[in-house]
């Protein structure tokens, strides 16, 4: 039973700026456009835009779902203007969790502060006794209590990771992580099961679809314990709701796992590149630049692999067949990766 849809401004996006009277849908699909003289007859019913516009839907080319999922299940700080009312809010939530709980604050951007200062690791401490973890909105950084610092084993004689920082002052913590260090905690939160994971990614497809999105490019495999939870998340909700299309990317650290599964695509859900992260953000100052942060002069951010990793880590995904994806933000990061990228050609490989 076809529907013509109608009565308003609709742009098919095919050219720009081009629009047409009617479309015609079936069976969820649009199966015609045109004119309402020439699709009427086929159509069961009309639908009146009522003068509104109607656009295709939207594909988002770089999401987290998953991830906006947690955003949506936790504490939203996005709104907060000042260091005192994200104390204020973070302890209102505090106060009501038990001491095993994790407490999760998510979107933190101190550049809306007056002054862009983070809380210190002592005005955390005194917030609660639960696990506190805050996400800044880069997702590149995150501020944690001494709780949740402890759970990781982390110390005031624990080195940075390799691609990461553990912040400290005068060989103390701040509660500061970055890039790499953070996935010391974040991956291993207890509470990561695949009964939260799929209730995530339900609130996320729900919240996406509402503002017009009908499908993304998300990168999601390395975050949720082992791959298998979140793909099988996505087999369960996205697959089986059919009204949503994923194309998911494949983080370095778990790329060779997942290609060995042998995995096939649908069309709700589609397996692509391996994604990997070049450097960090310019909000953590990780971002890889060639000359210092001008408000940061001894800090020129960090490339969180070396040349020789990096190109074996695009050797590894053409052995797949498959090609790669970087987040790559600095000046010193995008030529490094160009390197990468022209010395495997030139040696004779694809790139």
């Amino acid at each position: 039973m076809a529907t013509l849809w109608t009565g308003g401004k609709i742009y098919t996006m095919a050219q720009v700026g081009e629009t047409v009277d009617a479309v015609l849908v079936e069976d969820g699909k649009i199966v015609a456009t045109g004119s309402v003289e020439s699709l009427s007859p086929l159509a069961a019913s009309i639908q009146h835009l009522e003068g509104n516009i109607m656009y295709p839907g939207f594909v988002d080319s770089h999401l987290h779902i998953i991830g906006y999922g947690e955003k949506l299940k936790h504490l939203d700080v996005s709104a907060v203007t000042s260091k005192e009312a994200l104390l204020v809010k973070l302890q209102e939530r505090m106060a009501e969790a038990s001491a095993h709980e994790w407490v999760i604050a998510i979107g933190l951007n101190e550049n809306q502060f007056e002054e862009p200062i983070f809380p210190t690791l002592a005005e955390l401490d005194a917030l609660g006794d639960a696990h506190l973890i805050i996400k800044r909105s880069c997702h590149h950084l995150i501020l944690a209590n001494s709780k949740a610092l402890a759970f990781a084993g982390i110390t005031n004689r624990t080195p940075s990771p390799e691609g990461g920082v553990i912040d400290k002052v005068d060989g103390q913590l701040t509660g500061i992580l970055k890039d790499a260090a953070l996935y010391l905690i974040v991956n291993q939160m207890p509470h990561i099961t695949p009964a939260y994971i799929e209730d995530a990614l339900t609130k996320a497809v729900t919240s996406l679809q509402s503002y017009g999105l009908v499908g993304g490019h998300s990168e999601d495999l390395s975050y949720y314990g082992p791959p298998s939870q979140p793909i099988q998340a996505y087999r369960k909700i996205v697959e089986a709701q059919q009204s949503f299309k994923v194309h998911l990317l494949q983080h370095h650290t778990v790329f060779e796992e997942v290609a060995k599964m042998d995995l096939a695509s649908s069309p709700f859900l589609a397996f692509g590149a391996m994604k990997i992260f070049i450097d960090g953000a310019f909000g953590g100052r990780t971002a890889a630049l060639r000359q210092p942060y001008c408000d940061d002069p001894d800090n020129a951010g960090m490339l969180i692999h070396t040349t020789e990793q990096l190109a074996s880590y695009v050797q590894l995904a053409r052995q797949y067949g498959q090609t790669v994806a970087v987040h790559a933000i600095g000046d010193l990061a995008i030529d490094t990766i160009l390197d990468v990228f022209c010395g495997i050609s030139s040696s004779g490989r694809s790139a």
